[in-house]
């Protein structure tokens, strides 16, 4: 075997990609630092162990015979290999052959890039635009996803010849307005606006959104326009479409600006028909609310994460029923008692995963909460026997230290149980990734004045000071694969019941999350 002085000048080329040699039969050679900082294994601990084996990749890398290799000489792809602390990666692994002095097959020089990270963010991204997609389709208001780009395009255009003040110009060139009409183009509908618009398919809406469009309502898209030109993050207003055979429609009319697309070339209509039904005006007003309080945080993508996150615990229970809903009705000698008692927790999971979206949509359009007393005493007691199987899988021993006589407040028991369940999962998964034996877990509850005080703590890592001031703003994450979303939505329903939330000094080990309440309700 050829020494490793010998591949130095292809090694010193790449030093900032790991870099391995090893034999034909797999044992490493040469292992470099960058193969250190990326694999976890000092040079003296990796040279002399099969590579294979000491990653668990599971399988020979390149994944050829011998000969194959020895013939075409090199191999490029993407590989799973461990670190020594156990973390899976992904790399994009290169493979050359190597030759002795004689032009022999010597060994395999190996290079590699850790893209861990972006595989994740890809695969995040992918899961993200699925999730709006879901929403955008499934809701019951009409929504429309515009290409703006044209008319962008002719705006700067006029303010490249000096046009400053667009609805002064648009005042002396009407028929701009038409023109604009027709160069927006519908690129996604939803199943409500075909409906709602008489179309047989989503196809016949597709294109110029100008066919919907009569000539009394130009002053409607007039004013959008006017909107999206001053950086405004949405336009509302009630106006008269038709539907393809002509019918006028009245509508209340939503356009938001995703605040993301700095050219501004997609927009999102909302409409909703406010001449036939009362209740396609409050779902209107919820859609709406919704997509404009999201994109001012950020964008729709945020809406569809925050759901997701929430729903989450109840689909699993959906799937879990429906399982066993299925093997009780394929066994040899059907168990149609069984069966039912599965669809029944699984009915009750669905209505409690929709249980939850309402209170969401509710916390996200700024509506009253469903106000009762709540007695936390009994909330946290009944928020550990539901993440009981949690708790006991993770191996963590949980207490409380529950004030006797604790005053209630007045609130929405179910947002404020969230809070309780997303503070406390969070301590979960914080804990998850400590190799320590003690995994604690503790909910207090005291009372200080005229509020009422909540805490969870852990024995987890423990919060960076860096990440503790926006710890509570969207997407905000100690998590590699975290959403950031829990305590955003925790912040939102405290700061609804006129409360505060704060991440507190914790004695010891871990984090320490307080929140407190006033006696006595507070409405927003």
């Amino acid at each position: 075997m050829a020494s490793p002085g010998h591949f130095s000048a292809a090694i010193n080329n790449q030093t900032h990609d790991s870099v391995s040699v090893r034999t034909l039969d797999g044992i490493l050679t040469y292992w470099n630092q960058g193969a250190v900082d990326l694999y976890g294994w000092t040079s003296e601990e990796a040279c002399g162990r099969v590579a294979c084996e000491m990653l668990r990749l599971g399988g020979a890398v390149p994944p050829m015979s011998a000969d194959d290799f020895i013939a075409v000489g090199s191999w490029d792809g993407e590989v799973e290999p461990f670190s020594k602390d156990g973390r899976q990666l992904v790399v994009q692994l290169r493979c050359s052959l190597l030759l002795d002095d004689r032009g022999r097959p010597a060994g395999v020089l190996s290079t590699g890039n850790d893209i861990t990270q972006r595989k994740r963010a890809d695969m995040e991204l992918r899961r993200s635009e699925a999730r709006y997609r879901n929403i955008f389709q499934t809701t019951s208001v009409s929504i429309w996803e515009c290409d703006f780009s044209a008319v962008r395009a002719r705006i700067g255009e006029l303010a490249a010849m000096g046009m400053t003040d667009l609805r002064q110009y648009l005042r002396d060139h009407p028929r701009f307005v038409r023109e604009a009409i027709d160069l927006t183009r519908a690129i996604a509908v939803n199943d409500a606006s075909v409906s709602m618009f008489g179309a047989a398919t989503k196809q016949d809406l597709i294109g110029s959104v100008g066919h919907i469009w009569p000539t009394e309502s130009e002053v409607t898209f007039a004013e959008a326009m006017i909107a999206a030109f001053e950086g405004r993050p949405s336009y509302e207003t009630e106006t008269r479409l038709r539907r393809l055979d002509g019918r006028p429609v009245d509508l209340l009319f939503t356009t938001s600006f995703p605040p993301e697309a700095a050219s501004r070339d997609s927009v999102f209509i909302s409409v909703a028909d406010i001449t036939a039904h009362n209740e396609a005006r409050a779902a209107l007003l919820e859609a709406q609310t919704d997509l404009a309080h999201a994109m001012r945080l950020t964008s729709l993508g945020q809406l569809t994460a925050s759901i997701a996150h929430e729903v989450n615990q109840p689909l699993g229970g959906i799937i879990s029923n429906g399982q066993a809903g299925l093997r009780w009705l394929k066994r040899e000698k059907p168990d149609i008692e069984a069966a039912a008692r599965s669809l029944e927790g699984l009915i009750q999971e669905a209505r409690r995963a929709g249980e939850v979206i309402n209170r969401f949509r509710s916390l996200a359009k700024n509506d009253a909460p469903m106000i009762e007393d709540v007695d936390f005493n009994s909330l946290v007691e009944e928020t550990i026997l539901l993440l009981g199987h949690e708790l006991r899988r993770a191996n963590i021993e949980t207490g409380t230290n529950l004030t006797r006589n604790l005053a209630t407040i007045r609130g929405d028991r179910i947002q404020l149980q969230q809070v309780v369940i997303n503070l406390v999962m969070n301590a979960v998964q914080a804990m998850a990734t400590e190799e320590a034996v003690e995994r604690e877990l503790t909910v207090e509850t005291g009372q200080s004045n005229d509020s009422i005080v909540v805490a969870v703590s852990d024995t987890g890592p423990g919060i960076a000071e860096e990440i503790k001031g926006r710890l509570f703003t969207a997407f905000a994450t100690t998590k590699p694969d975290g959403m950031g979303m829990g305590l955003s939505v925790c912040g939102s329903i405290i700061h609804r019941h006129g409360g505060k939330i704060r991440v507190a000094e914790n004695v010891g080990k871990g984090a320490r999350f307080e929140f407190s309440l006033p006696i006595g309700g507070h409405e927003k």
